[in-house]
């Protein structure tokens, strides 16, 4: 963000997709994160190359189907039960490059977004601020219109989906914590593209949800000491 020759405040706001972010674009996003350029950079994560044939990002979380992590016979005739890695943590690793400002948000929650996207505005004239706003793809995830702020609400209630924010002075803090969070099964019989799983892979999600909350407890808990 920089002052305009003519004297007009200019706000720079990139907003790309998670594979244009977490994938192909990373190299770019990283480096003006660490030059600390005056931007808000804004995700829009729909987990997947949607507009493309609904093909696997790195943010697709696990067992995931998708166009390119397919159900049923895979290449070599082998069975095939979706993605069969983790999604990548973008909004962490974000948090590694010291941001003036990092958060997640849901289109669930529109408030909090619209808090955070103040904070962030406001961040992007001292450096860098990074917004990372979970959206439902109808298409993609399989699951009715009608149902698109149930899922994403849902994706939030069960943890599968944390709304934190962090900044320099203060490190990483819930904005809506859940200390009492549904069965991740809640989230995923919502959707077709999980509709295939198994029960082995049903636990290595509830799992990795468990997980992931402590890592980012760990995170506010080292900032508040």
């Amino acid at each position: 963000r920089q002052d305009h020759p003519l004297g007009r405040e200019v706000l720079a706001l990139p907003i790309a997709g998670d594979g244009g972010a977490a994938d192909v674009g990373f190299q770019a996003l990283s480096g003006a994160a660490e030059r600390n350029e005056q931007i808000l950079f804004m995700v829009v994560d729909n987990e997947g190359y949607m507009n493309t044939g609904m093909q696997r990002s790195s943010c697709t979380p696990y067992g995931a189907w998708t166009s390119t992590t397919p159900v049923g016979q895979g290449s070599g005739g082998l069975p095939s039960q979706g993605k069969t890695q983790d999604a990548k943590n973008l909004p962490l690793i974000m948090v590694n490059h010291r941001c003036e400002y990092v958060a997640t948000a849901s289109t669930a929650y529109m408030e909090d977004l619209y808090d955070k996207l103040d904070k962030a505005i406001q961040a992007s004239k001292r450096g860098f601020a990074y917004l990372h706003v979970y959206s439902p793809c109808t298409t993609g995830w399989r699951f009715p219109t009608d149902q698109n702020m149930e899922v994403a609400r849902k994706a939030v209630e069960t943890n599968f989906v944390m709304l934190w924010e962090y900044t320099r002075e203060s490190g990483v803090e819930f904005t809506r914590p859940v200390d009492d969070p549904l069965p991740v099964t809640d989230y995923l019989k919502a959707m077709g593209r999980f509709r295939h799983l198994s029960p082995d892979q049903i636990s290595h999600i509830q799992a990795k949800v468990v997980e992931n909350l402590a890592f980012v407890k760990q995170m506010t808990h080292r900032a508040s000491a």
